[in-house]
């Protein structure tokens, strides 16, 4: 968790894979993700 209460699902640069993709989705659908995901994207 960061200071703002959020938790970090991957690390800076991490690239966002179908298998990545699909385990968040695993992550959601157990109830272990309950808000938005903000995904970031350098420019």
């Amino acid at each position: 968790m960061n200071i703002e209460g959020s938790i970090l699902l991957m690390s800076k640069g991490q690239e966002l894979t179908e298998t990545a993709l699909r385990h968040l989705k695993q992550f959601f659908q157990r109830g272990q993700i309950h808000e938005t995901i903000e995904v970031l994207r350098e420019a």
